[in-house]
């Protein structure tokens, strides 16, 4: 991908351990159903209890891999995302939570490799009782501390124990199938028109056999803050169509002096062959981020082309 990555300039990463190491999780960890574990986190941290959105599963689209994507509402503008892989490399498990708060995104992922080969011996022998090896993402602009402290407490309480390895031992990656990366030059300014070119990306791909559910609102939370040197903005919504899911971020200064002015995030996620997209607007400069099997992201990258003026 030779298109360069857009950042957010107002998240900032942190990991659940002081120092960005990778921990390896107990068994419970993959033995704990994700549904579970999200009411553990999720009521702490945005006072929510998950209502289910949508479920997709596909087990035939290449020869060894399984995909299992569930969408959660937990209030307002917040949506949780639970992800089940099994690939050739391994099996996989991911929990996000976008839309807390301001700024705030966390995402939870956990990796039983298949070839521990290249392992320390200690970290072999954890896998080998079940453990899994990963990571707790915080991106936020502040709380990012408090946040923190929620996601090791409840994590220790649904039995989740975990553990900071060397400094030498590499974190598991999951790695799809494909992926692509485009420049949007006509990314509409209207958020409800790019969430409506997301909705029907969606409704087109969708896996055959689904609940057919139309396009509507089902989720929406607005603050307006004042910082130190500006009045900000934020709203997020949460669209579902089918058994896909489209978050739509919007962080505006209305009033000071921070830049940019305007950053707008659209996450989708329930797009057929195992699809997941990433549009991120940062001063008027967009690209977007895809990934999924070879055919999806084909799809996905004419869709755009055709209607945001996508190019590499």
């Amino acid at each position: 991908m030779s298109t360069p990555l857009l950042l957010d300039p107002f998240e900032i990463e942190q990991t659940l351990a002081s120092a960005p190491r990778v921990l390896a999780f107990s068994p419970q960890g993959f033995e704990i159903p994700l549904d579970v574990l999200l009411r553990h986190l999720a009521f702490d941290i945005v006072g929510g209890i998950p209502r289910p959105l949508g479920e997709i599963v596909e087990d035939d689209l290449l020869p060894g891999f399984r995909y299992r994507l569930r969408s959660f509402h937990l209030g307002q503008g917040i949506l949780a995302l639970a992800t089940e892989i099994s690939d050739h490399a391994g099996e996989h498990r991911a929990l996000e939570l976008l839309g807390i708060g301001k700024d705030a995104r966390v995402r939870l992922n956990l990796t039983r490799p298949r070839d521990v080969s290249a392992l320390p011996p200690m970290v072999q022998s954890r896998v080998a009782a079940g453990w899994s090896l990963g990571q707790v993402r915080v991106w936020a602009n502040d709380a990012k501390s408090e946040i923190r402290r929620v996601l090791s407490r409840q994590l220790v309480h649904a039995g989740v124990e975990n553990e900071v390895l060397p400094r030498h031992v590499e974190e598991p990656v999951y790695c799809p199938p494909a992926a692509g990366r485009l420049f949007l030059d006509h990314l509409p300014d209207d958020d409800f028109r790019v969430v409506e070119l997301l909705l029907q990306l969606v409704r087109d791909m969708h896996p055959a056999g689904g609940p057919p559910r139309p396009a509507r609102r089902v989720g929406l939370g607005d603050q307006r803050v004042r910082h130190k040197e500006a009045i900000v903005s934020y709203r997020c919504e949460i669209h579902r169509v089918q058994s896909g899911v489209v978050h739509a971020r919007r962080r505006e200064v209305e009033a000071g002096v921070e830049r940019p002015g305007l950053v707008r995030t659209f996450n989708v996620a329930g797009i057929g062959g195992a699809g997941r997209l990433r549009i991120r607007d940062v001063g008027g400069r967009a690209s977007a981020e895809f990934a999924g099997t070879p055919t999806s992201i084909e799809h996905v990258a004419a869709h755009l082309t055709q209607h945001m003026g996508g190019r590499s």
